[in-house]
Formats: C-alpha cells, structure tokens, sequence
C-alpha cells in the first residue's frame, strides 16, 4: 500500500515539474519573441524592412510606411523619426512568408542534413573500397 502511494505521488510531481517546464517554455518564448522582434512583417501599408539592436533598449528601425521609407529610433519611452531614406539606395532582400514557415524551414534544415550525411557515406565507401 505505501508503496502504490509513492508511486502515484512520484507520477503526479513528475506531471507538475513537466506542467511547470512547459508553462515557462511558453512565456520565454513569448518574451524572446517580442523582445528580438523575431516577427518583423508589418500590416498591408507598414513594413518593417531592418531591426538593427544597439543597446538592451535601444534600436534603429528601418519602416516603410505607404511609399516612405524612414530611419526610426526607437526605445522604451519613445520613438523618434531620425530621417527619410531613398528607397534605391537600400539593399534589400526580400522574403516571402511561405519560405518563412516552420515546415518549410525544418524540410530544409533535415535535407541539408541528409545530404551532408549521404556524402560522408559515399565517402566512407570509397575508403572501404580502396
């Protein structure tokens, strides 16, 4: 009997450190989502082209607001136009939401990695072979 008790209690702590471990996954995730800008679209007339961090609270934002482009600084307590850019003078990769999906990048992280390990072996059977 005592020991059916310290089993279940086992289980039932185990449950709630695996409960607290994801409860804390999720809200750091969240905080590293919103504190690296991880998400850097806008709406359909505002785009953030560039995030560049100075400082734990400090930033430069490149935006594209309708046809403008500015240079923002932005920190906890304000953000400040700092000046209007030329848009041509910009060099600007553009990335498409469907190459930013989480599959998209996870079939491309584990192609890479079965093409690497496909040439190791190739290798290593050339080796065997001589």
């Amino acid at each position: 009997m005592s020991g059916t008790i310290e089993q279940i209690t086992s289980i039932i702590l185990g449950l709630i450190f695996f409960i607290l471990i994801l409860i804390a996954a999720y809200f750091s995730t969240k905080y590293i989502g919103k504190r690296y800008g991880l998400k850097v679209n806008g709406g359909k007339n505002i785009k953030i082209i560039e995030k560049v961090t100075l400082s734990q609270d400090k930033m430069l934002v490149i935006v594209r607001v309708a046809n403008k482009t500015m240079l923002l600084g932005v920190t906890n307590n304000q953000i400040d136009k700092i000046s209007d850019i030329d848009e041509s003078s910009l060099c600007i990769e553009e990335q498409s939401d469907i190459n930013m999906n989480f599959s998209n990048i996870l079939k491309n992280i584990t192609n890479n990695k079965f093409t690497i390990l496909n040439r190791e072996k190739e290798v290593l059977e050339k080796e065997k072979d001589e």
